[in-house]
């Protein structure tokens, strides 16, 4: 086993388990209160520093095992997919801070809409640069990312039920109106007082 291998290895697991916990929440409930999502979801941002630090190394390792000229334009096309992740990686490890995240407001959030897109570019980097070349780590980390994105899409589709069924519940609710119709309220007799 190569550490290189095992270094792409421990930033896909580490990724995944950023993501885990959000996912959980929404598909498995009852799941929010278990030990395990509760440490992840508190060391989220730790695991992302480590997707990154250990997704680094595992991209030098293997420059220097293949000998890759980086002043070639051909390198940077032959493993764009490993550089992109790279660059998103990096572009959200940068901006996790709480200062970084007090200093973007809203563009935060869309920056860190990119951890998606790692969930199909990892996969699609790991059959390309690992086809006729499999391990058992090839074999977890197609299995880690693949159950996340089954579990990604299933709670993608509860969210987009829950909306429905809130829109069609606030669609079929009387909306309330400025002026009172008073032939409709029940006469109040005023001569007791």
């Amino acid at each position: 086993m190569e550490l290189s291998n095992f270094l792409g290895c421990l930033a896909v697991m580490a990724y995944t388990a950023t993501l885990l916990p959000s996912i959980l929440r929404i598909v498995f409930p009852r799941i929010q209160r278990y030990r395990t999502v509760i440490w992840l979801m508190r060391h989220r941002r730790l695991m992302g520093l480590f997707a990154f630090s250990a997704g680094l190394g595992h991209g030098l390792l293997m420059i220097m095992q293949r000998n890759l000229n980086l002043l070639r334009l051909e390198t940077y096309f032959d493993y764009i997919s490993g550089f992109l992740i790279l660059l998103i990686l990096a572009i959200l490890s940068v901006t996790s801070p709480d200062w970084a995240r007090r200093k973007l407001k809203s563009s935060w959030k869309k920056i860190h809409q990119l951890t998606y897109l790692l969930m199909l570019l990892i996969p699609g980097h790991i059959l390309y640069t690992m086809s006729g070349d499999w391990s058992y780590m090839t074999h977890i980390e197609l299995w880690s990312m693949g159950s996340v994105i089954v579990l990604f899409l299933r709670r993608k589709h509860i969210e987009r039920r829950r909306s429905s069924i809130a829109k069609h519940l606030n669609a079929s609710l009387p909306s309330p109106s400025l002026k009172t119709d008073k032939s409709n309220q029940p006469k109040v007799n005023n001569s007791d007082a």
